[in-house]
């Protein structure tokens, strides 16, 4: 999927908004508690991308970059006020907007073993709720029909959607996976988060952005990651974080819309899946040796297997979740 590039943002915009972080955010990060930010092992930075490729890193360097325009105040003071409320709040501004890319993947691992299966699912098959748009015209007016939040994705051939699957444990002492440098992307569109269920590499870059031409917001809760808050206040802003230590899973929401919910697992290697239509998964380049995989599904939990993979060679495993 691709965004619009959205140009013509002046000046005055960033004066402002600029001026507003400079003044006011060092006294509301002090006094808010919700600005607060969760106690860490490992502090992870977070870059604002603007349009003409400069992008820069959280903190003075950050308010130097708002704040550098022509310093002169605009008549349109007024469609700053929703993210002068949001920075109040306990929000950072994300970035000014830019052009869109496609969805990033993690790199291959490389040629070796490859555990491949699929996730099932029998029973009944619990009724997903419909997404509650009312707070928010702007998002109801995108559907004919209200959408019904993804909590339970049950495909035609009988198989789970949306099942993170991992190697828990197994890999060889030692070994190290550097993070690949392009990112994976994580889209607020159509009043949605996709995708909703993904894996991302310790070091490697998320890179969030707002294709809609509306206010969203990005809230990380961890518990071994930094949490952060940001908003990201019209169509095509982005704003990239990278995680520092293994995690699964992080949840990320926007507040201003409850439904919009996505689900990531840290990890420190690249043998990870999420299943999909077909409801299967494959892991390669695995060197020899004997795995616990581990499936997770947001409402159904987890579930574990052991299994032994030989030297270049293709092992099954199969996970079932039931419901009475």
């Amino acid at each position: 999927m691709t965004t619009k590039n959205i140009s013509g943002v002046d000046t005055a915009v960033r004066t402002v908004l600029g001026i507003f972080l400079m003044v006011g955010a060092a006294a509301v990060a002090d006094s808010h508690p919700f600005l607060r930010r969760v106690q860490a092992p490992a502090r992870a930075p977070t870059t604002l991308s603007f349009q003409g490729g400069r992008t820069v890193t959280s903190g003075r360097d950050v308010e130097r970059a708002l704040a550098g325009g022509a310093m002169r105040l605009s008549t349109r003071i007024t469609l700053l006020l929703p993210i002068l409320m949001l920075a109040a709040a306990g929000w950072r501004t994300a970035g000014m907007p830019v052009s869109g890319e496609r969805y990033a993947m993690p790199a291959s691992a490389g040629p070796g073993g490859t555990i491949t299966g699929k996730v099932t699912f029998t029973g009944r098959v619990p009724r997903n709720p419909v997404m509650n748009m009312r707070a928010d015209p702007k998002c109801a007016a995108r559907y004919d029909t209200m959408p019904h939040l993804q909590l339970v994705v049950v495909n035609p051939n009988g198989t789970l959607a949306n099942v993170f699957v991992y190697v828990k444990a197994g890999l060889p002492d030692g070994a190290t996976y550097p993070g690949p440098a392009s990112p994976v992307i994580l889209d607020q569109a159509v009043c949605e988060h996709h995708p909703r269920v993904f894996g991302i590499m310790v070091g490697q870059p998320l890179e969030i952005r707002n294709s809609d031409p509306q206010l969203h917001n990005i809230r990380v809760l961890a518990t071994q990651n930094e949490s952060f808050n940001l908003a990201l206040p019209t169509a095509g802003t982005t704003v990239t974080h990278t995680f520092t230590v293994p995690e699964v899973m992080l949840t990320l929401v926007c507040d201003l819309h409850g439904w919009m919910r996505a689900y990531a697992g840290v990890l420190p290697h690249p043998f990870f899946a999420t299943t999909g239509t077909d409801g299967q998964f494959t892991i390669s380049g695995l060197p020899p040796g004997t795995y616990t995989v581990e499936a997770w599904h947001e409402t159904f939990g987890t579930h574990r297997a052991t299994i032994t993979v030989p030297e270049n060679a293709t092992e099954t495993v199969d996970f079932a979740y039931t419901r009475p």
